[in-house]
């Protein structure tokens, strides 16, 4: 296979004034204005938003700053994160006025799937989620829902196989050619020298024993920290050290990028938009994916196949599931036969995920979120009839339910795992319409903190998944 020789020098067609850099600068404050401010209502704290859509403390403090245009999925995550209406329109900015704050309705949300249809305007993000992703259900939807519980009938999704994030088509002893779902064929090389991953795509790749040809790498959840990876950590932290650690999240600056000069970029569709694929494309191989979280088996058989780690990524894989069928054993013994609730929460709103949702574009069961991913898809857990109802109902197109406190007393859960930021469970466990539910009065709620993350990779999954079996027994789990 042969190689296109990276071009350095990028040339735009597009000649942008100073009038034009000062209006787009005076717009993007108006968005990271509304962005900062619904983060705040919400009690949220930068890196806590950062947790929430898998991104950086870094990358949010950077949109809040507003010299970053967010992309579409960018204000996507945070809407769903916030429980916030995503409202979005074009609407140039008077250079006479320094300042236009965006004005929050209680409409549907107005979506452009095209990036440059709203990107420079005055954007907002308004209280109530929309995106047809987690809402509030009306009484008479909880009376519903409340009433059909006991014929209802709950079938498991197929899990299996996980969705593939690429194909490796063609490789040999210097180089790989891949699939890619986003972007199709990319050629790279299988032992690069100045590699830049822009996702935590390098925990899985140290796992799977690359332990050189780091250039670059994203930082974890602190700014100039790498990411935590579970029991892992030491070993990645240990094999990158000396390594740049680039300030990079969703919004990804292209200039220290470039000026690591790679041979080859790795990153997801959140870290890489379509106008970054393009500027990268054209420095070195760029391989993007979709978002892997919810795919951690896949995610490793598919970055191993691309650089020849397939027998490591079977012995990970098999660890993996070992560890699951172990840790499946040990929460049958305090939850098999009941139904188990998951609940996120900041101790005033309460979001109740269902087990899974489906993608209307692939038609694909996945985990509605990473914090339903061990309790339903790896320990196999019951959810309550009344959210799997309201999901049937909602086509599995929702992301969860918002419920007031009087509402939870009406869902059919012996128990309830909740996370949250530490003060938001407690104040969630302490309330009266929590300790009169079936499962506060017999003990079964159970708060897992979300403050410091769980760690990315297949081995932060197995993190999370140790740390929920560790809150269940009382017992430390590996």
């Amino acid at each position: 296979m042969a190689f296109r020789r990276p071009r350095t020098k990028i040339v735009s067609p597009y000649t942008e004034t100073a009038a034009d850099r000062q209006r787009s600068a005076l717009e993007l404050r108006a968005l990271s204005q509304s962005i900062r401010e619904i983060r705040k209502q919400r009690g949220m704290t930068q890196a806590e938003l950062g947790i929430a859509i898998g991104t950086e403390q870094a990358a949010i403090a950077r949109l809040e700053s507003g010299r970053h245009a967010p992309s579409f999925r960018t204000l996507q995550a945070i809407a769903r994160a916030t429980r916030a209406e995503l409202d979005l329109f074009y609407r140039p900015l008077d250079l006479t006025v320094m300042e236009k704050r965006t004005t929050m309705t209680d409409s549907r949300p107005k979506i452009f799937t095209d990036r440059r249809q709203f990107v420079g305007g005055a954007m907002g993000l308004a209280g109530m989620l929309g995106l047809g992703a987690t809402r509030r259900i009306t009484a008479e939807e909880a009376t519903a829902a409340a009433t059909g519980i006991d014929t209802y009938v709950w079938t498991p999704p197929i899990w299996d196989p996980e969705p593939k994030l690429l194909d490796v088509i063609e490789r040999n002893d210097t180089a790989f050619k891949a699939q890619t779902i986003l972007d199709g064929e990319v050629e790279g090389p299988l032992h690069p020298e100045r590699m830049v991953c822009l996702s935590s795509v390098y925990v899985t790749l140290v796992a799977l024993g690359v332990d050189s040809g780091f250039a670059g790498v994203s930082q974890g959840l602190k700014p100039g920290e790498l990411a935590k990876a579970g029991m892992l950590t030491s070993t990645v932290h240990e094999t990158l050290a000396g390594v740049t650690i680039l300030e990079t999240g969703m919004e990804t600056p292209a200039e220290p990028v470039i000026a690591l000069e790679p041979d080859l970029i790795l990153g997801n569709i959140y870290t890489i938009n379509d106008q970054l694929q393009h500027i990268f494309s054209e420095v070195a191989p760029t391989v993007r994916t979709t978002e892997s979280y919810m795919t951690p088996r896949q995610e490793v058989r598919d970055i191993g196949a691309m650089f020849g780690r397939d027998d490591a990524a079977k012995d990970i894989v098999r660890a993996f599931d070992e560890f699951v069928v172990r840790a499946k054993q040990k929460s049958d013994s305090h939850l098999q036969g009941k139904r188990v609730a998951v609940i996120f929460t900041d101790g005033e709103w309460i979001s109740l995920l269902p087990s899974y949702r489906i993608d209307p574009n692939d038609d694909v069961a996945t985990p509605v979120s990473s914090v339903t991913l061990p309790a339903y898809r790896e320990l196999g857990l019951t959810p309550p009839n009344y959210v799997e109802k309201l999901a049937d109902d909602a086509n599995r197109e929702a992301w969860g339910f918002d419920l007031s406190y009087e509402q939870l007393g009406m869902v059919d859960a012996d128990a309830i795992l909740v996370y949250g930021k530490s003060v938001g469970i407690e104040q969630f466990m302490n309330h009266a319409g929590v300790t009169a539910t079936e499962a506060g009065q017999n003990n079964q709620v159970f708060g897992i903190a979300t403050d410091e993350g769980f760690g990315q990779g297949i081995y932060g999954v197995r993190e999370h998944i140790s740390r929920v079996i560790e809150i269940l027994t009382g017992e430390p789990f590996e």
